[in-house]
């Protein structure tokens, strides 16, 4: 799903859990994120400042920690949403779990 204004995008996208080693499965995140945010996404990449309100959600108990999370999250959005992750000026970030879906909601505003 995806709203998209001049200064606001709001986006979920459903995320398969990941196999392999941590690096591998981190890769392969990023490019499954990129392929599909790009899929959705018209617009042209941020040039300036943005803050983002990002939700994990997961269907079981999540073992690991949110800036991990944040990390992987912040590499896929360079190039598609933002030029750079330094643009990135304010992030609020929370885990939820044991939900029926598995994916990511993101808001991403100006700021």
């Amino acid at each position: 799903m995806l709203n998209e204004r001049s200064e606001k995008i709001d986006i979920f996208l459903e995320i398969k859990p990941q196999s392999g080693g941590d690096y591998q499965k981190k890769l392969n995140f990023i490019k499954e994120f990129r392929f599909k945010l790009s899929s959705l996404i018209s617009r042209k990449i941020y040039k300036g400042n943005v803050k983002l309100n990002v939700k994990f959600f997961f269907k079981n108990i999540y073992k690991g920690d949110v800036d991990n999370l944040l990390k992987s999250l912040l590499d896929a959005l360079k190039l598609v949403l933002v030029k750079d992750d330094n643009q990135i000026k304010k992030i609020n970030a929370e885990i939820i779990e044991n939900c029926f879906i598995q994916g990511i909601a993101i808001i991403i505003e100006i700021y």
